[in-house]
C-alpha cells in the first residue's frame, strides 16, 4: 500500500504546515488504523522516520510519524476545500472488531 507523509500532503494540496495534520485529527475517527493511516513511533520507527525525513516526506522536526493511505490523499486532492468532509462514500467506514 502507498502512503503519504504529512509534509508532502501540505505541499501538494498548497496548504501550510500543519494543515494536514488536523485534518487527520477532524476526520481521524471514521478511519481505521493501518487501512487509513499509520502511526510510526519516534522509537520503534525511528530508521522508517529517517527515511522519510531525508526523502523530504514528512517534516524534519517531526518525533512521531502519521502516514495516511494514498486513497484518502487522493480523496483530499480530488475534492476542492468547501466541499471536503469526512463522510465520503469512496472509503467504507472502520468496523471495529466485536
Amino acid at each position: 500500500m502507498a502512503w503519504r507523509g504529512l509534509r508532502e500532503i501540505d505541499q501538494a494540496c498548497g496548504w501550510g504546515k500543519g494543515e494536514a495534520f488536523r485534518r487527520f485529527k477532524r476526520e481521524q475517527a471514521g478511519w481505521c488504523e493501518g487501512r487509513d493511516y499509520r502511526r510510526l513511533d519516534a522509537l520503534s520507527d525511528a530508521d522508517e522516520i529517517a527515511r522519510l525525513k531525508a526523502a523530504g516526506q514528512v517534516y524534519a522536526s517531526s518525533h512521531h510519524v502519521v502516514l495516511i493511505a494514498a486513497a484518502r490523499t487522493a480523496a483530499w486532492l480530488a475534492v476542492p476545500d468547501a466541499a471536503r468532509n469526512a463522510d465520503s462514500d469512496a472509503i467504507p467506514p472502520c468496523h471495529p472488531p466485536d
